[in-house]
């Protein structure tokens, strides 16, 4: 069959460290594969984790501070490490699980 040869990558990403970052009025976050490949996926604000992949780490802004990390999830209501719904009241004053935030 007609197969599409994927194109190699040729953005200089090299500077990107895992983590949560600004992209244009979204959330990004850069994680490691289990093939240790950094890659991207965009946080929606359900908590949701949409994979874009290695292009997605072009262009990325500043990575989150904890505080804007807790932001999100206030206004959210779902942790952003985890995608977890945030039903304790601790967390929700937090912004941010009990366990995501021991390691942040």
């Amino acid at each position: 069959g007609n197969k599409t040869l994927a194109l190699p990558f040729k953005e200089d990403v090299s500077n990107i460290e895992p983590g949560f970052y600004h992209k244009e009025d979204k959330i990004i976050e850069a994680y490691l594969t289990k093939n240790g490949f950094l890659v991207a996926r965009e946080i929606t604000r359900d908590g949701k984790r949409n994979y874009i992949g290695k292009a997605g780490l072009v262009g990325l802004g500043e990575k989150l501070s904890l505080e804007e990390a807790k932001e999100y999830g206030r206004k959210t209501g779902v942790c952003i490490a985890c995608g977890a719904l945030l039903t304790d009241p601790v967390s929700i004053a937090l912004g941010m699980g009990k366990i995501c935030a021991s390691k942040w």
